[in-house]
């Protein structure tokens, strides 16, 4: 395809298979050269092959691929929607800036990497691969379930991964969790574990502690939803906090606790618990408000527990 030759190309049921390059991309191209649905692609060395750099936009939605050795290759403005990935050698890879949208995807079976890329996965499941994500600059991952893989994520840069880059997964059953291969740390707090127990935890990472040339990955042990795919507003249902971000103090609005003992722990960015407030929820209007005025500037999460479920919320001080 060569956009300034007016190439685009929109394609639906397209069975794809046995191509050395399924699509080739010419790296003048610009705008969205290619939309593709509804299709499938086997046994391809690579699907799509784009050059690095691009500026062109490829969308991909409800589409399978299976068994390729590339799925794509070099395409910086990539988005992927609701599609699956089984027993392919590799993903995705890409190198230049967050570009690259995966959401609602299911990845199983890659051999050697799934991701190796900048930008987002979000609610997706990345399942039983060699190597989960190669965490590169500016990658976002929030509420993806990342299970069963030799390494869930290898932490290869950290240069521009902050404490919310990273936040709201589910990491279980991968013989390493987080492998570190830099010296830089790295705060994968607000994610979960599968489990409280910070000993068990610890054997999930590979960083400082198994070899000192290493950073440091810090985590919090959360008691948290093992449901796949996490969604974003099933956070907020059952409580509300506000404003968010405050400046002294906040009201809790419990919703649905009605009658029960709430405790509420407030953990820091490197997973310290730092206040710990126990109030009583009551029928009606059911609000209460905290004073956080000690906490300094910054990010928080905030436990609200009772003895029927644990819930979490990101807070935050101005």
């Amino acid at each position: 395809i060569e956009n300034n030759l007016g190439g685009k190309i929109t394609v639906n049921y397209l069975k794809g298979l046995y191509a050395d390059e399924l699509f080739n991309i010419a790296y003048n191209s610009i705008d969205t050269v290619l939309k593709m649905k509804n299709s499938r692609c086997s046994y391809n060395n690579i699907v799509l092959f784009s050059y690095d750099p691009s500026t062109f936009r490829i969308i991909v939605d409800s589409s399978l691929f299976t068994n390729n050795s590339f799925c794509s290759i070099y395409s910086n403005y990539l988005t992927i929607l609701n599609s699956k990935f089984y027993n392919n050698d590799k993903v995705v890879h890409g190198w230049s800036g967050p570009t690259v949208d995966i959401e609602n995807s299911y990845i199983y079976g890659s051999t050697i990497y799934a991701f190796n890329m900048s930008g987002k996965i979000i609610n997706s499941v990345i399942k039983n691969n060699a190597v989960g994500v190669k965490l590169r600059d500016d990658i976002i991952l929030m509420y993806d379930s990342i299970i069963g893989n030799s390494k869930g994520l290898e932490i290869t840069t950290v240069t521009n991964i902050t404490n919310n880059n990273v936040i709201h997964n589910y990491f279980n059953y991968n013989s390493s969790s987080a492998y570190h291969t830099t010296n830089s740390s790295i705060n994968l707090a607000y994610n979960c574990w599968g489990t409280t127990d910070s000993s068990v935890i610890e054997t999930m990472i590979y960083d400082v502690y198994d070899n000192v040339s290493l950073g440091l990955v810090t985590f919090m042990p959360l008691d948290c939803y093992s449901a796949v795919g996490i969604q974003k507003n099933e956070l907020s249902k059952t409580f509300n906090v506000y404003p968010n971000p405050f400046t002294k103090e906040v009201n809790i609005s419990l919703g649905e606790f009605e009658n029960e003992k709430v405790t509420i722990s407030i953990f820091n960015s490197l997973g310290a618990l730092v206040k710990l407030v126990e109030i009583r929820s009551e029928s009606g209007n059911n609000v209460c408000k905290v004073d956080f005025e000690e906490l300094t500037k910054g990010l928080y999460l905030m436990n609200l527990k009772t003895e029927r479920q644990s819930l979490y919320k990101k807070i935050i001080r101005d």
